[in-house]
């Protein structure tokens, strides 16, 4: 089952939370958390840059001593979506905790 663990994290000054998940580039994962993403963004697809509105970000870390890659999906909301955010994942089949 896919994990969503949820942060506190603020973005030009609007608090909100990041929901950083185990999902990954091309899987269902992440197109389910683009259907969430454009569902509490009330739709906006090209979003600008420093937005406080709800958006995926994609962080890839690679290891040093080897050729492993790992990478996340995260999706940011504005505290008052944390909820909405939060029975979306877990309608997706996202662990929230």
């Amino acid at each position: 089952m896919p994990i969503a663990t949820a942060q506190e994290e603020t973005i030009a000054g609007v608090l909100g939370v990041r929901f950083t998940t185990d999902g990954r580039p091309g899987t269902a994962q992440e197109r389910h958390l683009q259907e969430i993403q454009g569902a509490l963004s009330e739709g906006v697809v090209f979003l600008p840059s420093h937005t406080t509105l709800p958006h995926l970000s994609w962080h890839s870390v690679a290891t040093v001593d080897g050729p492993s890659c790992y990478s996340v999906i995260s999706l940011w909301v504005p505290t008052e979506q944390r909820s909405q955010a939060a029975e979306r994942l877990q309608s997706a089949g996202f662990t929230v905790s």
